[in-house]
């Protein structure tokens, strides 16, 4: 039997958040890699281009012998470095642009740390799984920023049929180059051999990315321009 575009649609957009789920549990599976060393690294290799949105992944061997694959993602912002942690922080921003989450809340916040919780939106039959990440801002400066997220699994007790991933870790870098422009890299790893063939996986994956982060930016630079009018707006209030 021969699908109809229509008919296609829905097999390929299940298709799209199995593997957005398959690609989650790769990112948060429990492991140890954040503790061991890293003995050897690869070079970056460019996967994907689009949208002034890059996808890089270069090959890691730990101490154990084990190798796994590193993600980055960089882009350039026109906004600055406030507007980009607003973005990362706040709830509401965070459900505009984060894709594959059912339920995302900030449980608590202050202003070099924050504690997210996420829901993932894992299709039946499949068993749902929730992420506490503690943000914290390492690093800080005029024209830099460094953040980095790692789980916190008891901070709130588990919930019945939801499999609360153990341990993660992702680092995000915001260098201001100009004024209103920056740039921005996220790297995260993935400790686990993939369920799938990595050329079908990175298919659907990357598009995801692509749309994630493109959308990032795209609120990043919607806060800076509300924050420029609110900025004018004052400055003419007390001339």
């Amino acid at each position: 039997m021969i699908l109809t575009p229509l008919q296609q649609k829905p097999i390929h957009d299940t298709l799209k958040i199995f593997l957005l789920t398959v690609f989650l549990s790769l990112i948060f599976y429990p492991n140890t890699v954040s503790a061991q060393k890293t003995l050897e690294k690869t070079n970056w290799e460019v996967a994907k281009v689009k949208e002034g949105i890059q996808i890089e992944y270069r090959w890691l061997t730990l101490e154990d012998g084990f190798k796994t694959r590193e993600l980055k993602v960089s882009l350039e912002t026109q906004a600055s470095i406030v507007e980009l942690i607003y973005c990362l922080s706040d709830v509401t921003e965070l459900r505009n642009w984060k894709i594959g989450s059912k339920e995302t809340d900030v449980l608590a916040s202050d202003h070099e740390k924050w504690i997210l919780y996420s829901v993932y939106n894992i299709p039946f039959p499949f068993n749902q799984q929730d992420l506490i990440t503690s943000y914290t801002i390492e690093e800080k400066s005029n024209t830099f920023t460094r953040i980095e997220g790692n789980a916190s699994p008891k901070y709130l007790a588990e919930k019945k049929g939801i499999i609360r991933q153990q341990k993660y870790h992702e680092v995000w870098q915001l260098k201001e180059e100009s004024l209103a422009k920056t740039s921005v890299v996220f790297t995260s790893i993935a400790p686990t051999d993939p369920l799938l063939p990595r050329f079908i996986q990175d298919r659907f994956i990357q598009p995801i990315l692509i749309s994630s982060f493109s959308k990032l930016r795209e609120r990043a630079e919607l806060k800076y321009k509300e924050d420029k009018v609110l900025e004018s707006i004052y400055a003419e209030l007390i001339d």
